[in-house]
């Protein structure tokens, strides 16, 4: 079986999350704000994949290590394991516990994050980058992947934004024509596109 992710993005207002958070407020700090995370931390942070419109950063912390202040956009983050992380704005401190496979969204904006487990914290950003999406016609959603192969597909993350299907391919298996709004493929295992190769 291949596994990979289907995320199509498109344009209104929601917000999603899918972990429990304990959440205090702290005092403002006055922290110089990194504009560039992946410069400003390249041993931790790695840029996978980036257009104009969106940027794939793959995230290393070992336990107790942690990012600077640094500015966000609009983005989802994929768990590749299980850790437990400090989030911080400057104002409001969160701790929360993400598991492998759980997915959730942030608002631009600036933030710190700190390891505070004792396992490595490894994740994916999906970052939305300041430039406008193609027009793509929302009725074409109803003909998207996991509406034509429910059997293949899984929702993983579903908001007015971003959602991100999960399909699972048997070998040889193939995918009818279904609606390709905007949209990125990642894979999580290693698949070969006869239509490619």
């Amino acid at each position: 079986m291949r596994t990979f992710f289907f995320a199509g993005m498109v344009l209104a207002l929601t917000l999603s999350a899918c972990t429990s958070q304990t959440e205090t407020t702290d005092q403002a700090e006055d922290t110089q704000v990194v504009e560039d995370i992946v410069r400003a931390a390249p041993d931790k942070v790695k840029m996978v994949y980036e257009n104009e419109f969106a940027q794939l950063m793959h995230v290393r912390l070992e336990a107790g290590e942690s990012l600077p202040m640094h500015e966000g956009q609009e983005r989802a983050i994929y768990a590749l394991g299980e850790y437990q992380l400090e989030w911080t704005d400057g104002e409001t401190t969160k701790q929360s516990n993400w598991k492998k496979g759980q997915m959730h969204w942030h608002e631009a904006g600036k933030h710190a994050v700190k390891n505070v487990g004792s396992r490595p914290a490894e994740y994916l950003v999906v970052q939305r980058t300041g430039e406008k999406l193609p027009e793509c016609d929302m009725r074409a959603l109803a003909n998207d992947v996991y509406e034509v192969v429910p059997d293949m597909t899984t929702p993983v993350f579903d908001n007015a934004k971003l959602r991100v299907t999960k399909v699972t391919l048997a070998a040889c298996a193939i995918i009818p024509d279904h609606a390709r709004s905007n949209r990125w493929l990642s894979a999580l295992s290693e698949y070969e596109n006869p239509s490619t190769a």
